[in-house]
């Protein structure tokens, strides 16, 4: 059989033997299986009818089953062969195809440095710069308050807010000035009486004594002056005080005071904020810091620069 296959194989094997050989090959393996199935039907016919078999009969028939059982591996394994064979020798011959240059194309720039403004973006609270209380400075009666002095409402630097009886503060000043005269009047009495024992102690009339006592009659008469002069500028300042008047150009927060009502020197009526400036506290993460041109250090002063007189021509 080997050498039966060798001669097919030297054959023209795509177009002989592919059909005919499957043909034979399924035709033999029917074959096997009928005789096999009608021994076995025939074996059990007789067997149901009590008839016997020939022992040799029977056992000429089962090696013919062993024989027909062990080639159908090899029949297999020589199909698979024949097959393997069949697809070899009709396989296609890979075509020749010329490699072409894949590389890809570049544009070449010449890089120039230009200006780029780089964007960061943060979220704050916007603040005044200066902020602080309407706070008297003297006690007593509100008698008037300006339109401005509410919530939201703006005013001019120098503006009157509030004012605060000045009836009081009228008598203290005009007390304080009345005590001024009185105090310079002796203090000119005192001068004048100083300056006469002098020119008699000149002459050698007037004892020691006498001098010194108007010596110091004239220095108590000049430090009572300067006492009663300076209550007369306290009574001044404190009428003037009476008027609440704005320290800046600005804003009204909030207001706590009303027509009527006492107010004491010390405690605040009005929160006051300043429109010239703002600030805005935005938090920056470190890595955006270097695109910001925002100094990280005060500057340094060198106080010996600044303890340097400048004098001008």
């Amino acid at each position: 059989m080997s050498s039966s296959v060798g001669e097919l194989m030297k054959a023209d094997l795509a177009s002989t033997f592919a059909t005919p050989f499957a043909t034979q090959f399924a035709t033999s393996f029917a074959s096997t299986n009928r005789t096999t199935a009608t021994f076995v039907r025939t074996g059990t016919r007789r067997a149901a009818f009590g008839e016997s078999i020939p022992r040799s009969i029977a056992h000429e028939r089962r090696r013919d089953l062993m024989r027909s059982s062990m080639m159908l591996p090899v029949q297999i394994l020589g199909a698979a062969a024949l097959v393997v064979l069949v697809l070899f020798f009709a396989r296609r011959t890979p075509e020749d195809r010329v490699l072409q240059d894949t590389a890809p194309l570049v544009r070449i720039t010449l890089a120039e440095p230009t200006p780029y403004q780089f964007s960061v973006i943060a979220h704050g609270s916007v603040s005044p710069r200066t902020e602080s209380d309407l706070i008297p400075q003297v006690s007593g009666e509100v008698l008037w308050i300006s339109p401005s002095l509410a919530g939201g409402g703006f005013f001019e630097s120098g503006d009157v807010l509030a004012r605060i009886d000045q009836a009081d503060y009228r008598v203290a000043r005009e007390t304080a000035r009345a005590a001024v005269a009185r105090a310079k009047s002796e203090h000119g009495r005192a001068e004048k009486e100083r300056g006469r024992q002098r020119s008699l102690a000149t002459r050698s009339v007037a004892s020691e004594s006498r001098i010194d006592d108007a010596e110091n009659a004239f220095r108590v008469a000049e430090a009572v002056l300067q006492q009663e002069q300076a209550r007369f500028e306290r009574a001044a300042r404190d009428l003037a005080r009476t008027d609440l008047t704005a320290p800046y150009r600005g804003r009204v927060r909030s207001e706590q005071v009303d027509v009527g009502q006492f107010v004491t020197r010390g405690a605040p009526i009005a929160r006051l904020y300043a429109v010239d400036y703002a600030e805005i506290r935005l938090p920056v993460p470190d890595r955006e810091l270097a695109y910001l041109d925002v100094p990280l250090l005060p500057p340094i002063r060198d106080p010996a620069v600044e303890a340097t007189p400048v004098v001008g021509s």
